[in-house]
């Protein structure tokens, strides 16, 4: 079984934000295969795709995505080479998608949650580049909409993101990082 867990707040009031990239991109896998989300217990939410791969929304918080992670890991088994996590980085250009086999949470704190429960940081990731906020805080930045800019270009960014992750679970970390990490991905 392999996983994909997107990032992302609960509640239509986050849906369009920043942060909430990780759930947006899932829908959009989803929506490819024509599935709808389930809800679990109020913990998570989930769709199967074909190849026996797993869709997964921890109803946490960003902040406290750790705890339904560590959840689905542990009650269905997956080993963290089949696991992938979805995020939003504002170290990253608007719009650039980077995939990595580990590494620290390089100051998101979602990540920072599922590496303090799992008690590793031996996870692959897709991160979206969101940018740097300029004259606001980045607890601000991240809760708020796309600008009018953004918003014309994110759905491009949405298609490339679900494809990184479609190509990580057909071919692998090390064959999906040469394509998705490339400078003209």
């Amino acid at each position: 079984m392999k996983a994909v867990l997107g990032l992302g707040n609960p509640g239509t009031f986050y849906s369009e934000t920043r942060h909430n990239l990780g759930f947006r991109v899932l829908e959009r896998i989803a929506g490819r295969f024509r599935k709808r989300f389930r809800k679990e217990e109020g913990r998570y939410q989930w769709v199967e795709i074909p190849g026996e791969i797993f869709l997964f929304k921890p109803l946490t918080y960003v902040n406290r995505s750790g705890f339904a992670v560590r959840e689905i890991v542990h009650q269905h088994q997956i080993q963290l080479e089949d696991l992938l996590v979805v995020c939003d980085d504002c170290d990253l250009k608007f719009g650039r998608i980077r995939l990595r086999k580990g590494g620290s949470a390089g100051g998101h704190h979602g990540l920072e949650s599922i590496i303090e429960q799992l008690k590793t940081e031996s996870f692959p990731r897709v991160r979206i580049g969101i940018g740097r906020p300029q004259g606001e805080s980045l607890e601000e930045y991240v809760l708020k909409e796309f600008n009018s800019e953004e918003k014309r270009e994110i759905e491009e960014v949405l298609t490339r993101a679900a494809d990184a992750v479609l190509l990580f679970m057909e071919k692998g970390v090390e064959k999906a990082m040469s394509f998705i990490n490339h400078p003209n991905y």
